[in-house]
């Protein structure tokens, strides 16, 4: 549909509506058939194909479609929310506002701290003429299955993994404490990581881990998974797992 089309139907629309009222319903109703359409299986089956062809020229077709299946689709659906009626029609004049825009900036801080909830905070005494040590890090992208015997150089999302290419150049060699490029960070570097944390910050009194600790193979994620790296970041090694002795400094 060209864009002079839908300026169009914008421009008529109004003419066959009886009141605001009726404008606002066919919005609603025009929006929500649309959204139902476009996360429909019978558009996930047409889109199929166009995907596979445009995401093939980068990455293998195992790759392209486990993105699409378990990425790509739950992506989609998640940005038709933000085209909800409720949103779209009152930007297209079809509704009134549910909420009152504020008329300046002081208005807006004014209507956000109106309900604010207040609290109490107790009066700590730290006594500490050095300050407190505070700990922050995150994004390992760990990669349990990184290897040095694969190259570093795929068409997939992450490489130096046993389903990589074999190295055809030096160049292509993965290292042994990571490689830059399409590669995450082999366990001996995580672990190697947290074992100094614990020496060089061991009066730590607060850890910040901010979280995103697997690798970067998002096609075939799962919760257990997840629940692994996060385990073996925590206390030990892949195996075995000693889930009671922690690695965060031991005042943290």
């Amino acid at each position: 549909i060209s864009p002079m089309l839908l300026l169009g139907l914008f421009i008529i629309f109004p003419i066959f509506a009886q009141n605001a009222g009726d404008l606002c319903g066919i919005c609603h109703k025009a929006i929500s058939t649309a959204s139902n359409i476009l996360s429909s299986d019978l558009f996930f089956t047409l889109a199929h194909k166009p995907w596979h062809m445009f995401c093939q020229t980068i990455y293998t077709g195992y790759v392209c479609e486990q993105l699409y299946q378990n990425v790509v689709k739950l992506m989609w659906v998640n940005a038709l929310t933000r085209f909800a009626p409720d949103i779209i029609c009152p930007k297209l004049f079809m509704c009134s506002h549910s909420f009152i825009l504020p008329g300046s900036f002081e208005d807006y801080k004014e209507a956000i701290l109106l309900n604010k909830p207040k609290r109490e905070y107790p009066a700590t005494d730290f006594n500490n003429s050095l300050g407190w040590q505070i700990v922050v890090f995150g994004d390992p992208h760990v990669d349990l299955w990184y290897t040095q015997n694969k190259s570093s150089k795929c068409r997939s999302y992450v490489c130096c993994r046993e389903d990589s290419p074999d190295i055809q150049t030096e160049a292509e060699r993965p290292v042994k404490w990571g490689n830059f490029g399409d590669c995450d960070i082999p366990w001996r570097t995580a672990e190697n990581f947290f074992d100094n944390l614990v020496i060089s910050h061991k009066d730590a009194k607060f850890v910040v881990w901010l979280g995103d600790n697997p690798g970067h193979e998002i096609y075939f994620q799962t919760i257990e998974g997840h629940k692994r790296v996060i385990s073996c970041l925590l206390y030990t090694s892949p195996s075995p797992r000693d889930l009671s002795t922690s690695r965060m400094p031991s005042s943290a």
